[in-house]
């Protein structure tokens, strides 16, 4: 059985369950299955650990591994699923550093262990750089034995005053997996959203970029910080001692785009950049079978990336099942597990093991044992709907809640029976107040209705709401209007709903000068004095040339140069005009 890793920068961790084909279960034990993944990173959780569930934790047939920022919320996280009958982890640590605190042994930090407890290779850092580098939540260290894996989400570049963390984070994490492989002798697997687009055919915008590039100095494309350190990393360098998994494959595909900027709609036209990676060290070359992106999954701004290890590998010039290496030692052989080892239990990073999660099972799971039962003791009750929605039932959510209890048929019967028995009131001594079952009941049809007439009605005649009104309503009998002797005025519905849906239809949108089409309204988020104006642009995505493209002023399949502000289209072309730029 091969093993597949796939990573994928979810951008929020329930936002795939909004696209198919995810949104039609909303489990993700359902998402796991159908990305076929055995070891599964996900990147941009955007929740803190409170917020976790039984739902995203006790995942049937998975352990989950964790990592949150310490200050921020509602941002980074990183999270790293394993497929029980795949593989288990023997060690798991969080960060890049070793500098954190481990789960269940206060003041101890993963450096400060015992080699043979540690997974080490930890970078020469002073502790105020090393605590600083993993306070945002954006790394996890699992050893599997046959080999590490960093599930990483590194800094983006959109932030000018951060280049010098962004830049720090990189090459600490890649002086980590340098010092495994060199120093230690271990196999390395980096997975995760690298936020580096590494050569130029990674990037749609690479011309435009290299220009940008020149003129900060730069004569390369590879001469900035983060690709610098990535291109001495991987080969062909020859520093590098790991590799691109993907670029192994595909080592010249054009397009091979793992993000767009979905808010200017550049997923369509394929105009994106390559900044997802699964690389491995070089040794592992001979291991893969295949590598590749899923870009028509669709949940995030992102696409999975997965590498495939092959069922059967060669250590040692000995061919091993890869089940035998990526499992504690003795509990498979030949890719058959030994029954007379005992599964030793996941690290404490696993989250099962966290107090919160220990000894508890999903909602599932206990109607599902449930089931299965054949029969029920006689000596017990036994469990019905009805005695579900009569008695409290635990939350699935940590906290103290429960569900109210609801009143048995019998008794809201006899209210009901009493409620219908009781003597009704006389109408003339009843309080002005109507119920709100006389307030939908249809009228008399005895009633006689006024017929409407061109003179405005007296003071007499308006219909007051307040207390008094009410008073004076139950006390006085009500008259009716005297027939007018004038011509009776008919209004025709469908007229006046013709002139009001007038009043409130939109405008219609203005044609692009490029290709007679209707746009589409945006707003100015950019802070400035046009912050909060829309404005109208064409409604097509942009092609693969990106912006560059649009604004050679060439028309093309693609979105065209058009822009206007929406003030401007309207006071120019009036009601329905043409808004030509």
């Amino acid at each position: 059985m091969v093993l597949r890793l796939t990573t994928w920068n979810v951008n929020g961790i329930k936002n795939p369950f909004g696209y198919h084909p995810w949104s039609s279960e909303k489990s993700f034990k359902r998402m796991f299955d159908i990305l076929e993944a055995d070891i599964l990173c996900f990147q941009e959780l955007k929740i803190q650990p409170e917020n976790l569930t039984d739902e995203m934790v006790l995942v049937p047939g998975w352990d989950s591994y964790f990592t949150f920022p310490k200050h921020k919320k509602g941002y980074s996280g990183v999270a790293v699923y394993t497929r029980n009958s795949k593989c288990q982890p023997v060690k798991a640590e969080e960060g890049i550093t070793g500098v954190l605190e481990v789960p269940g042994k206060f003041g101890r930090s993963y450096k400060s262990l015992d080699p043979s407890e540690c997974i080490g290779g930890y970078p020469d850092l002073s502790r105020e750089e090393a605590l600083l580098l993993d306070s945002e939540g954006r790394a996890l260290v699992l050893d599997f034995g046959a080999f590490v894996l960093i599930g990483t989400y590194c800094p983006a570049s959109t932030d000018p005053s951060r280049d010098d963390f962004r830049i720090a984070f990189v090459e600490t994490l890649f002086e980590r997996a340098r010092r495994l492989i060199v120093e230690h002798g271990r196999r390395v697997v980096i997975m995760g959203d690298l936020n580096i687009s590494r050569q130029e055919i990674d990037s749609a915008e690479s011309i435009a970029r290299m220009n940008a590039l020149r003129a900060e100095g730069y004569e390369n494309w590879i001469d900035t910080p983060t690709r610098a350190a990535l291109d001495r990393l991987v080969e062909p360098n020859p520093e590098g001692v790991m590799i691109d998994t993907c670029r192994e494959f595909w080592p010249t595909k054009t397009g091979m785009y793992t993000c767009w900027n979905v808010k200017l709609n550049k997923r369509p036209g394929n105009a994106g950049d390559r900044i997802d990676y699964i690389l491995a060290s070089s040794d592992m070359k001979p291991w893969l079978c295949e590598a590749n992106i899923q870009e028509g999954l669709m949940g995030s701004d992102h696409c999975p990336v997965y590498t495939i290890i092959k069922d059967t590998v060669v250590v040692d010039q000995q061919e091993r099942n890869i089940l035998d290496l990526v499992f504690p030692p003795g509990t498979y052989e030949d890719g058959v597990r030994q029954d007379k080892v005992p599964m030793p239990s996941p690290p404490p990073l696993c989250r099962k093991e966290f107090s919160e999660f220990k000894h508890r099972r999903s909602i599932k799971d206990m109607f599902s044992n449930m089931s299965s039962k054949r029969s029920t003791p006689a000596n017990l009750p036994q469990l019905t709907l009805s005695s579900l929605q009569s008695s409290p039932v635990k939350s699935n959510k940590r906290g103290p809640g429960h569900m109210s209890s609801q009143p048995s048929p019998s008794k809201a019967e006899t209210k009901k029976i009493k409620r219908a028995s009781a003597p009704q009131s006389n109408s003339k001594k009843s309080s002005g107040q109507q119920s709100l079952k006389g307030f939908f009941a249809p009228k008399n049809s005895k009633e006689k209705i006024p017929t409407p007439n061109d003179t405005p009605p007296t003071p007499s005649q308006i219909d007051v709401t307040g207390p008094e009104a009410s008073q004076s309503a139950s006390s006085e009998p009500m008259t009716q209007p005297e027939e007018s002797n004038n011509e009776e005025i008919i209004i025709d519905p469908s007229e006046s709903r013709e002139k009001w849906g007038k009043i409130f239809t939109p405008r219609p949108p203005p044609k692009c000068s490029g290709h007679g089409e209707n746009c589409k309204q945006m707003i100015t988020k950019k802070p400035g004095p046009n912050n909060g104006r829309a404005f109208w642009m064409c409604a097509r995505p942009i092609g693969p040339g990106g912006e560059a493209e649009m604004n050679s002023g060439r028309v093309s399949e693609w979105r065209c140069n058009y822009f206007m502000w929406a003030s401007e289209v309207y006071s120019r072309r009036g009601f329905g005009g043409d808004g030509s730029k």
